[in-house]
C-alpha cells in the first residue's frame, strides 16, 4: 500500500495544504483548528476525500502492525 501521490502543479492551493496535513489528520495528531478547517474542506472536495481515505488506510495498516505511540 502506497501513500497517495499527487502532482502539486495540478492541485489547487487549498487542496495542496489539506493534503500535506492528511497523515496528521488521519492519526488525530493535527491541531484542532487546522483539523476543523481540513474537515470542512473534505466535506466539499471529493478528490481530497479519496486521498484522505488512502491516508486512513495507510495509518491503520501502520499502527495495526506497530501500534501508535502515546502522546507525552
Amino acid at each position: 500500500m502506497n501513500a497517495p501521490d499527487f502532482d502539486h502543479a495540478k492541485v489547487p492551493a487549498e487542496c495542496q495544504e489539506v493534503r500535506e496535513q492528511m497523515f496528521l489528520l488521519a492519526t488525530n495528531d493535527l491541531e484542532d483548528d487546522k483539523a476543523e478547517a481540513a474537515y470542512l474542506h473534505l466535506s466539499r472536495c471529493p478528490g481530497c476525500r479519496e486521498a484522505m481515505a488512502e491516508h486512513v488506510r495507510l495509518a491503520a495498516a501502520m499502527f495495526g502492525v506497530l501500534g501508535k505511540p502515546e502522546k507525552s
